[in-house]
């Protein structure tokens, strides 16, 4: 936003739909409108924006296609590669290009954001300035900021498990049944086991919020909730995707 402020017009990629879609939400939410008018966003088969937009979030796909109708994307003054880190080959082929890109357009701005990414590497290779003139100049900065971290309390199992699948949901029935509110994330290393989980822990919601209805705590004590069982994964349509961002009833605790 500070960007656009200042006169710029931003692209932002991200690697997944969901994070296009929602982070333009947010953004518009912020500046007190819908998606679609000065913050947009462009993913596979949808997309909020039109020529006044001056902050257009994407996934990394679309930006690519569109270097095909614009090779030197002129249509932006600056753009923010974000998640970096997760190393596609989607995300170096762009790098690669909008390193061509900035050689020739001096006035664009390239962010190349991530949390874990070697930074010394990625400012080595956005640097151009002659080799003669790098010891006294570079065209490329690292910006570091601090994060706030959140404790994180890290258990094991005792012995291996002989399906974990199956070990993911019944630990996630237990913390539902044991702890206090708050959301559930499983991950899993496939759709096939995510839909697998899902399957079994939709029938175990539907028991407990029908049980729910005559009690109010659980028999460790904690207080009574329901269960909402989401999933998430690539190829699962972005309409579905964007439900886990989505606010539930205060008595229902979210797994995904």
């Amino acid at each position: 936003q500070y960007l656009y402020e200042i006169g710029h017009r931003v692209c932002v990629t991200q690697p997944r739909v969901a994070a296009a879609v929602s982070l333009a939400a947010r953004v518009a939410t912020e500046r007190g409108e819908e998606p679609g008018n000065t913050v947009g966003y462009a993913a596979s088969m949808t997309s909020a924006r039109n020529s006044e937009t001056g902050i257009v979030f994407m996934t990394e796909g679309v930006l690519l296609r569109e270097m095909f109708a614009s090779p030197l994307l002129m249509q932006y003054t600056c753009i923010v590669l974000d998640e970096v880190h997760e190393r596609t080959q989607m995300t170096d082929v762009l790098m690669g290009l909008l390193k061509k890109i900035a050689k020739k357009r001096k006035n664009l701005k390239l962010v190349i954001s991530s949390a874990t990414m070697d930074a010394e590497f990625l400012r080595d290779f956005f640097n151009l300035s002659d080799k003669k003139e790098q010891d006294r100049k570079s065209t490329s900065v690292i910006m570091s900021m601090q994060g706030r971290t959140h404790p994180i309390d890290v258990f094991y199992v005792e012995e291996p498990v002989p399906d974990y699948v199956q070990a993911t949901v019944e630990t996630v029935i237990k913390i539902h049944e044991n702890e206090p509110f708050g959301d559930i994330l499983a991950f899993l290393t496939s759709q096939e086991e995510i839909l697998s989980a899902l399957e079994i822990l939709q029938q175990y919601s539907e028991e407990n919020n029908e049980t729910n209805k005559h009690r109010r705590y659980f028999a460790s004590g904690v207080q009574a909730a329901n269960m909402s069982v989401l999933p998430m994964y690539g190829t699962l349509p972005h309409y579905k995707q964007i439900k886990v961002f989505q606010m539930a009833d205060s008595n229902v605790r979210k797994v995904y």
